[in-house]
């Protein structure tokens, strides 16, 4: 080959399969539990007594609780609630179910896959994909700073689920239940360090991009893709190491269809080879 070129695809398929009643009752059961504790354990009262559970998983977990009896571990305070809703993280389901499915170079947690990193080498040069959680707490923005810090000649590349807004400008939002915003992220982890170079992103917009600029001068361009349709859109992004340049499009392999209004060429990458 006269240069060198990688192609880097990256498509998240997340598919939650709990095939049967009573695997489902068992779940529901656990997430049931995880969410009595954590209202305990910020509000100080105890649960006494639940008439039924409802969960839903789209658009975002979220568990409602019918009928809830609570009380002051002192009994000082007792009340009686028609429903209470929250959101969830099902982070524990969700790694009991793929935490055997990925091949990770390492962890934030050991048996969990919400925050993990994978090395690899192709075009010649040195990768690192970061994947965190949606809206990452403190302390996981806090271990993927170690993690970046640590691996200098490796190009990083940061996955997480929501990071641009639908216009391309970075999220000062958490959702209302998150813990840190995509502008805290970019604050301590994505514009720190010389050796980030791409941000993917979803769960709101269409697809668009953005360049930024590094405290060391280095490029960081930023994809969002979330066209949620049945046609299956997925983003193609081929990397040329020798010219330092990305080029990227959508393509819906079903249909056989393509968004050029999506298509984008970025250089000046500057790789660590």
């Amino acid at each position: 080959m006269t240069r060198r070129a990688a192609i880097i695809a990256f498509s998240l398929v997340v598919a939650i399969g709990l095939l049967g009643l009573q695997s489902w009752d068992v779940a529901l059961g656990r997430v049931q539990r995880g969410a009595i504790k954590a209202i305990e354990e910020r509000t100080g009262f105890v649960v006494k007594a639940i008439e039924r559970a409802e969960i839903a998983l789209l658009p975002l977990p979220r568990i409602s609780l019918s009928q809830v009896a609570f009380a002051q571990r002192d009994r000082a305070l007792v009340g009686e609630a028609v429903r209470i809703k929250a959101h969830l993280r099902l982070l524990p389901l969700f790694s009991q179910y793929f935490n055997n499915r990925f091949q990770v170079s390492g962890r934030m947690e050991a048996g969990k896959i919400d925050n993990y990193y994978t090395l690899f080498e192709a075009g010649g040069v040195d990768w690192m994909v970061l994947s965190l959680e949606l809206w990452p707490r403190t302390a996981v923005v806090d271990w993927a700073r170690s993690v970046v810090a640590a691996h200098p000649t490796h190009n990083v590349i940061v996955v997480t689920h929501m990071y641009l807004n639908g216009d391309g400008t970075i999220s000062t939002s958490n959702g209302g239940y998150g813990a840190n915003s995509p502008k805290y992220l970019y604050d301590r982890l994505v514009s720190q360090y010389a050796n980030v170079r791409f941000v993917f992103s979803g769960h709101t917009g269409q697809a668009t991009h953005r360049i930024d600029t590094g405290v060391h001068g280095n490029r960081v361009v930023s994809f969002l893709q979330a066209m949620h349709s049945s046609t299956n859109p997925v983003r193609i992004v081929e990397i040329d190491t020798a010219a330092n340049e990305a080029s990227t499009w959508i393509y819906a392999p079903a249909t056989q269809t393509a968004y050029p209004q999506y298509d984008a060429v970025v250089g000046g990458l500057d790789l660590i080879d």
